[in-house]
């Protein structure tokens, strides 16, 4: 559990080195209502874009859940602030770890609240750099 409160730490804080420290190096990020890119250097490029578009990132976890297998599900809202404007996003991931790292992660949300974010909402929409 450490491994996914310090990788979502350090995402919050737009730490972008950080975050990838905690992914190995063929991770599959699997942004359900997205994108899917596997591989740090598309996910540096994807989590940049995000880092540029607002201004602020806050995040609260609600509950983990863990399998036999080692995978972790958890359970969080996001918020994300750009312009003075805020949406709050309902979010539920799953992650997969070997040997210290994340492997793979698949997250579910309802990207029509990102949309109200202009820059944030270009992302969502074209899957493109701002």
């Amino acid at each position: 559990m450490d491994i996914i409160k310090n990788f979502s730490e350090a995402w919050v804080k737009k730490d972008l080195n950080g975050s990838l420290n905690y992914l190995s190096e063929n991770c599959i990020c699997n942004n359900t209502p997205v994108v899917k890119i596997t591989g740090k250097d598309e996910i540096r490029d994807y989590f940049q874009n995000i880092f540029n578009a607002v201004d602020d990132i806050k995040s609260e976890f609600k509950s983990f859940h863990f399998s036999e297998s080692g995978d972790v599900i958890c359970e969080f809202q996001k918020q994300f602030t750009e312009n003075g404007k805020s949406v709050m996003v309902e979010q539920m991931i799953s992650f997969t770890i070997e040997n210290e790292k994340i492997v793979s992660y698949s997250s579910y949300f309802d990207k029509s609240e990102l949309t109200q974010l202009t820059s944030l909402g270009k992302i969502i929409r074209n899957k493109d750099k701002v």
